[in-house]
């Protein structure tokens, strides 16, 4: 699964937030590491929105899981990393709830221009094709939910507002690939 069509600057950016996130960098709500985790949430919809509708759940809450992961490796804020991370068991538990044995589970990549593979997800499981818009549906309720978790968290601290804000709106145009898939 290429990204190709984004060009060299996209590329730098991408190097430059694989650099970072292998330097251990902090995730903090401050605005540099605001812009890493909206970078994160927007490889994460480059990656899904290629994957077959019966994996996207999947491919979502395998994304949030290791966002969360890795906000909570590195020190970072603990309000969006636990937003993150109900999101995750939530989608994992609507996949588990729905899941199609008879498909094998899948792997997605985003690749660079250059077809350097910059993230792979862990393997993927489908949902049973019968229940694949009513599973996006949930799924979407599930979105909006961490969305609004953010935007109260950001009414209540000023200082992370617009970082929560930011992280809210990424959030949401998954909702939106949900809804519109």
């Amino acid at each position: 699964m290429s990204d190709s069509e984004d060009g060299p600057l996209r590329e730098r950016r991408l190097k430059s937030l694989k650099k970072q996130s292998s330097q251990g960098s902090s995730f903090s709500a401050n605005s540099l590491d605001t812009d890493a985790i909206v970078e994160r949430l927007e490889q994460m919809e480059r990656i899904c929105k290629r994957v077959p509708d019966e994996y996207i759940v999947a491919c979502f809450a395998a994304a949030y899981r290791e966002l969360a992961n890795d906000i909570r490796s590195s020190g970072g804020d603990e309000e969006v990393q636990k937003a993150l991370l109900d999101a995750a068991r939530k989608l994992d538990a609507l996949v588990a709830g729905n899941l199609d044995t008879e498909k094998p589970a899948v792997r997605a990549h985003l690749t660079s221009p250059s077809g350097q593979r910059l993230r792979s997800t862990p393997p993927l499981r489908p949902v049973r094709p019968n229940t694949v818009e009513n599973v996006k549906q949930q799924a979407a309720n599930v979105l909006e939910e961490v969305e609004t978790v953010l935007l109260r968290s950001a009414s209540d601290d000023s200082s992370r507002a617009l970082s929560y804000q930011r992280i809210a709106a990424a959030v949401g145009s998954h909702k939106v690939l949900l809804r519109s898939s």
